[in-house]
């Protein structure tokens, strides 16, 4: 596979191509974050749904049996301020459905009928959200650590609910616009020719456009140590974001060793990081337990989260026995036969994500979305398995902070709130 960086008048981005490739993938984001608040949140909500309800010609039918005839997909996003269009396809069938897009950008409907549905449709999500325990433990945990404007933060559904009545086409089409102007970050999977085509659609998207580079609001509060507990009655367990803030971006030297050092903590979905092994295999106080760093980005410094659950009668226990570990990684660090075995687990963990087109892009797109050249990107994979166990042991110690948790419980806490609060 060819890895290939371009750039032109509104946009960036990258291919991965092969000439007999046959199947057609590719990532377009648009970082539509200012400032966050209800209202901005609350249009985001309409918003992707509006853009999939109608485009020129289609009614919203229409458009999607048009897409999904050709075995195609076209999938609308907005996490953190950011809006992501993903297309996947054939590469027999790409020109129809690129011509769908097209249409999508330059032809979207906003009908006012499609908007009465799409309110309702998302005032209903909004109040099942309520109910989602995971996400408000995510949600609270998230808001104790950046302010109000930040994109990381989020409103409560109650003032989303309202904000979203007052929505009207106008705001919808007040959003496109800084869709179309502000730098799109594109990374393409296909053959050569899927490459050229997608560049050529781009631009006519971006036709005329005054580009705008507004930078966004970025407020990161100090590491705190401060419990945040959530009552949702109707679930069976408490769900639980434990971490804190990380002051460090993608190219702070700590950075990488600190990843690795989490991965040992607490390897995201896999089965071989400490608190796996203790607070699951060896004390069956939960099924799953990963840590990761978050919205650590080029030029935006981010957090880690530990996520896990416990039914209420076991959380304290299992509270009590994820800060042991933490601490203990954080005191004496990792041994070397740990730093031995996650240099063979993260290797291979690159390799196989090699080897998906899909997944390659994805791994392209987060690297173009922080500037980053194709030199600096294989440079910075390949750091991630030199690094050395003194570096780990001491970007933990410096930015662990056992001392400065932040906990975030969100479920049926009501009998055992008080001693939740005590650890």
């Amino acid at each position: 596979m060819q890895y290939n960086t371009f750039s032109g008048e509104g946009y960036k981005g990258g291919s991965i191509t092969k000439a007999s490739e046959k199947t057609f993938y590719c990532i377009i984001t648009v970082d539509i974050h200012t400032e966050q608040s209800a209202y901005s949140s609350a249009v985001e909500h309409i918003y992707t749904d509006a853009l999939l309800s109608g485009a020129g010609k289609h009614t919203r039918s229409a458009f999607i049996d048009a897409v999904n005839i050709l075995g195609a997909s076209i999938g609308v996003s907005i996490d953190n301020g950011r809006l992501t269009f993903t297309i996947r396809c054939l590469d027999e069938v790409r020109t129809k459905v690129l011509t769908l897009f097209k249409a999508m950008i330059l032809e979207p409907a906003f009908l006012p009928s499609e908007l009465t549905r799409i309110k309702t449709q998302t005032i209903n999500e909004l109040l099942e959200h309520k109910e989602d325990a995971k996400a408000f433990a995510q949600e609270n945990f998230e808001n104790a650590l950046y302010g109000s404007k930040d994109r990381r933060f989020t409103p409560s559904p109650d003032s989303l609910v309202k904000e979203i009545q007052s929505i009207t086409t106008k705001d919808l089409k007040q959003l496109h616009t800084r869709t179309r102007n502000r730098i799109w970050t594109v990374a393409i999977g296909g053959n050569q020719t899927a490459a050229k085509q997608v560049l050529t659609v781009i631009n006519a998207c971006k036709k005329g456009i005054e580009q705008d580079h507004t930078a966004g609001v970025h407020t990161q509060k100090l590491a705190q140590k401060k419990t945040i507990l959530h009552n949702i009655p109707s679930k069976q367990n408490i769900e639980f974001a434990i971490g804190t803030t990380v002051p460090m971006t993608l190219h702070h030297p700590d950075y990488l060793p600190f990843v690795f050092g989490l991965s040992v903590l607490g390897k995201w979905g896999g089965f071989t990081g400490r608190l796996m092994s203790t607070v699951r295999e060896k004390e069956g106080l939960t099924y799953g337990i990963y840590a990761k760093t978050e919205s650590v980005e080029g030029t935006e410094q981010g957090h880690y989260r530990i996520m896990t659950f416990f039914a209420p009668e076991k959380s304290v226990q299992g509270l009590t026995s994820t800060l042991c570990e933490i601490r203990k990684i954080h005191k004496s660090g990792i041994t070397q036969a740990e730093y031995e075995r996650f240099q063979t687990i993260l290797k291979t963990q690159q390799t196989l994500l090699a080897d998906s087109l899909t997944q390659s892009i994805h791994t392209f797109h987060g690297y173009l979305m922080a500037d980053f050249s194709i030199d600096e990107m294989h440079a910075y994979q390949n750091r991630l398995l030199t690094v050395t166990k003194k570096e780990i042991n001491s970007a933990l110690k410096a930015h662990l902070h056992p001392d400065k948790l932040l906990i975030s419980g969100a479920g049926p806490i009501q009998k055992v709130k008080k001693d939740i609060l005590a650890l």
